[in-house]
This record gives C-alpha cells, sequence and structure tokens, in this order.
C-alpha cells in the first residue's frame, strides 16, 4: 500500500484516537527482528497511527517486518536513517477523497478486518470494494435528521426491508444507496416504504429483545446476512421473536436467557443466561457462575 494513499486514512475525518492505541509508540524502543532497526517515538513527524522507527546502515523497518508500509528514510545528524511506518495488520478507517461514491455518499478506505461503522456507528455504508493494495473502500452516508426508521411490521417482499416516515421524509433522505417502493399509507400517519439495498442490517426497534438482559442491547433487522457481518464488533443473538432476520445486539458481549442454562440453576435464582465477551446480565440478581461452552458464563439468576 502507497504510504500517500495510506494517510489518507490518518488525517481529516478520521476516527477517535483509542481505534489506534495499540499502533502508537509510547516511548523507549523495542528491536524489531534482528536488523539494526529499533521503534522509536524520538521521530517527529509521524502522523496518526504511524510509528517512527530509527534504522543504521542501509537497513529499512520492512526488511524485518513485510507488515509495514513506510516513508521514505531521512538520514539524521548521529548517521541513522528515520522512518514513518503503517502497520498492515492494525485496522485503520478514515475518510478518502479517492474513493469514487455517489453524490451525497462519503468514501472511507480501510484497513484490517473492519468497517467504518465499526468506529463510528452513525455511519451507513455499503459493501465493501477490496482494492490489490490491501485496502478495502466503501461509500457511506451519515444520516440526516429524518422521521424515517426501520419498521419490521411493514409487510415486504423477502429481501426488502420497511420503513416508515412521517411528514414528506422519505428513508433515501438517510441513505441514498436505497431504492424503494412508493409510500403506502400506514397507522398514525405514517407512510410506509419497502426498500432494498443499503445497509443490509440496521438498528430496529420494533424488534422483540425481551429476554436479552445485556447492558446497551439493540435490535437490528437485516435482509440479509447478520449484523455481525458488517459490524465485527457486535455479539448478537438472534431475537426471542423467532424470525430469522431479527437480532439483539451489544458490542460489549450479550446475554440472553436459555431454557437449556436454567437447568443448571435452581432455588431462588432458577433462570439462566448465557453471556458471550465481558457482558454480564444487567439489572438481574444473580448467585452462582458456571462456565458454559465456547467460553460462555452461565449466570443463575432471579426475575
Amino acid at each position: 500500500m502507497d504510504l500517500n494513499r495510506a494517510l489518507w486514512l490518518l488525517r481529516g475525518h478520521t476516527f477517535p484516537a483509542a481505534a489506534f492505541l495499540a499502533s502508537v509508540a509510547v516511548g523507549g524502543c523495542t528491536m524489531v527482528s534482528s536488523n539494526t532497526c529499533s521503534k522509536t517515538s524520538d521521530v517527529t513527524g509521524c502522523v496518526g497511527a504511524s510509528t517512527g522507527y530509527s534504522c543504521t546502515g542501509s537497513d529499512a523497518p520492512q526488511d524485518s517486518n513485510l507488515d509495514l508500509t513506510c516513508s521514505s528514510g531521512h538520514g539524521e545528524a548521529d548517521g541513522t536513517t528515520s522512518y514513518c511506518c503503517l502497520d498492515a495488520t492494525v485496522a485503520i478507517c478514515g475518510a478518502n477523497p479517492d474513493v469514487a461514491c455517489a453524490s451525497g455518499s462519503i468514501g472511507y478506505a480501510c484497513t484490517g478486518a473492519y468497517a467504518p461503522p465499526t468506529y463510528n456507528t452513525s455511519l451507513s455504508c455499503g459493501a465493501g470494494t477490496p482494492q490489490a493494495d490491501g485496502v478495502t473502500e466503501y461509500c457511506c452516508t451519515t444520516p440526516t435528521t429524518t422521521t424515517c426508521a426501520v419498521n419490521s411490521t411493514v409487510g415486504c417482499t423477502s429481501g426488502a426491508a420497511g420503513y416508515s416516515c412521517t411528514g414528506s421524509d422519505t428513508p433515501q433522505q438517510s441513505d441514498t444507496s436505497l431504492t424503494c417502493s412508493a409510500g403506502v399509507a400506514g397507522t398514525a400517519g405514517a407512510t410506509n416504504y419497502c426498500c432494498t439495498g443499503g445497509t443490509p442490517c440496521m438498528t430496529d426497534s420494533a424488534v422483540d429483545c425481551t429476554g436479552v438482559v445485556s447492558a446497551g442491547v439493540s435490535g437490528y433487522s437485516c435482509t440479509s446476512g447478520a449484523p455481525e457481518s458488517a459490524n465485527p464488533a457486535l455479539s448478537c443473538v438472534q431475537s426471542p421473536s423467532g424470525k430469522t432476520t431479527q437480532f439483539c445486539c451489544s458490542q460489549n458481549g450479550i446475554c440472553s436467557l436459555e431454557a437449556s442454562a436454567s437447568t443448571q440453576c435452581s432455588g431462588s435464582t432458577p433462570n439462566g443466561y448465557v453471556c458471550t465477551g465481558t457482558a454480564v446480565p444487567s439489572g438481574l440478581t444473580c448467585g452462582s457462575t458456571i462456565a458454559g461452552t465456547e467460553g460462555t458464563l452461565i449466570y443463575c439468576c432471579a426475575k
């Protein structure tokens, strides 16, 4: 990946600094492999997630670490050569005007496995387009103030998502990549639409998340796939409604009431909640904790 292209990821509308902490030098030197290059915070002019390296002789940082993409070397007074390098294994996303998008959309370029909504959940992005240099490009919109919301009760054919709007608003105002049917009168003065395209999974307050007790849980409706496909930071379970297109998700893991887990609980805490990640049951009084399968924990709780 060309460094100038990569540095677009670090300027303008870059994401919060917390997303880059893993790649920022914090002082001192760490030797890179067996060559003469070392990571150092003494190099000036390195921006965003790029890290400074100092080398002697003809060595360069990428000679021993092929995941690095580095600037041209700058000779220093002490005879060493300084570089600013990006690590391809660190996920970075940023606005990039070189990405060709339709009017009303903003281009983003990302390295690593994540997409722009991982860092900015207000973004609505289309499917990423992988590039030959390892960057994945996205076209995204930031929803404007609109009365439209996903409504899973709108009867749409398979592959289309239902929306309800009030007034003259339409779903395309907040996501220009949507293709929608003509509006049909709904309840309480709303207008309903069936739309395809856009983000395949969107938050939906109508999704039943009864029994999912993690903090920060949101309902999602999907026209294809699951919410984790677009945002790997999410942990999701299928909605208790039983609809295969509806999910309940949280970014810190998920806790859901499961009958199989409840068979391992008794007494005053008879309800078994299976939790993933760092999630714990929210708003409940719980007793014993039991190790579950695949790294999960079972909490026995009262209602």
